[in-house]
């Protein structure tokens, strides 16, 4: 097979190809594009986070809603990124085999906007346009001390 052939033929068809391109079109290719990656960005802003930090000298098991994040490292942080929520759940303990025991449970209180519907009456007392608003989340950052983690027995 002479892969110099198919190379060449692709050279001659890639003008070809975009010759037909004009301004408008790519201007309305371009405005397309910008305003999928707007979307996208306020889709993702409408999530809870939280970042959990380690203050403490050993690692840590750091669990979030349920979701582990295990042997974070001292003076390291995690983020969980949830739908939005008014409250996340935080456990942490000393991962095994440093030799000190100790856990956290905590819930932390992030930013939090539930969601509504507001309609309007129309002069017949019949409802009319009514408008929904999503729930939208926010961040929060929650630090981890090593006087925070109770000692176990």
């Amino acid at each position: 097979m002479d892969h110099g052939v198919e190379i060449s033929r692709i050279r001659y068809m890639w003008p070809i190809m975009f010759e037909k391109i004009t301004l408008k079109g790519l201007l309305v290719l371009l405005l397309a594009l910008l305003l999928v990656n707007v979307v996208a960005v306020s889709i993702g802003s409408e999530d809870s986070s939280l970042t959990v930090a380690n203050h403490t000298q050993h690692y840590l098991h750091i669990f979030i809603d349920g979701d582990p994040f295990l042997y974070v490292a001292p003076e390291r942080s995690v983020t969980y990124v949830s739908a939005p929520k008014p409250d996340i759940l935080v456990t942490a303990i000393y991962a095994p085999g440093q030799g000190i025991h100790g856990s956290l449970i905590d819930t932390v209180s992030v930013p939090y906007r539930g969601a509504t519907e507001a309609c309007s009456c129309e002069e017949d007392d019949q409802w009319g346009d009514c408008v929904y608003t999503p729930a939208t989340g926010g961040s929060a950052r929650f630090e981890v001390w090593p006087d925070d983690l109770v000692p176990e027995d």
